[in-house]
């Protein structure tokens, strides 16, 4: 019976497991943008040195990503003028947060289960080791 419990609430693990993980990479990409941003410039003013892109291109492309850079400092400034606001939470931060409450919830069911089994295994095993010689029998006459 736990192997089979265990087998029905895989699916949900798993799909809690994947959305934890694509989260985490989301937040690490947030927070690499801004490099990633100034190494392009970079290599930008590098491909100018070397004759590889006009000046044209190269005030084209510098200008996106300035601007790009630009949106991002405004966010973390956003971020840091409120440290005592709590972030509000997007669909998908509230969306995790139930699923995970729905498996503890579910982990929790199992786990009940599992020790009424253990008590019902208990019960049907008398103390001389034979299933089913008690004193509530009933006897046949």
């Amino acid at each position: 019976m736990l192997i089979v419990d265990d087998i029905l609430l895989f699916p949900f693990r798993s799909i809690l497991w994947i959305f934890r993980e694509l989260h985490q990479v989301a937040q690490e990409e947030l927070a690499t943008e801004a490099e990633t941003i100034t190494a392009e410039l970079s290599e930008l003013y590098m491909m100018l040195e070397t004759g590889k892109i006009t000046e044209v291109e190269f005030d084209v492309r510098e200008k996106e990503l300035l601007d790009r850079l630009e949106k991002i400092e405004e966010r973390d400034a956003r971020i840091e003028n409120k440290p005592d606001e709590q972030p509000t939470e997007t669909e998908f931060d509230v969306r995790e947060k139930e699923l995970f409450d729905q498996l503890e919830d579910m982990d929790e069911l199992l786990n009940q289960s599992r020790e009424i089994e253990k008590r019902g295994a208990r019960i049907e095993e008398e103390p001389d080791g034979q299933p089913g010689n008690s004193e509530y029998d009933v006897e046949e006459e």
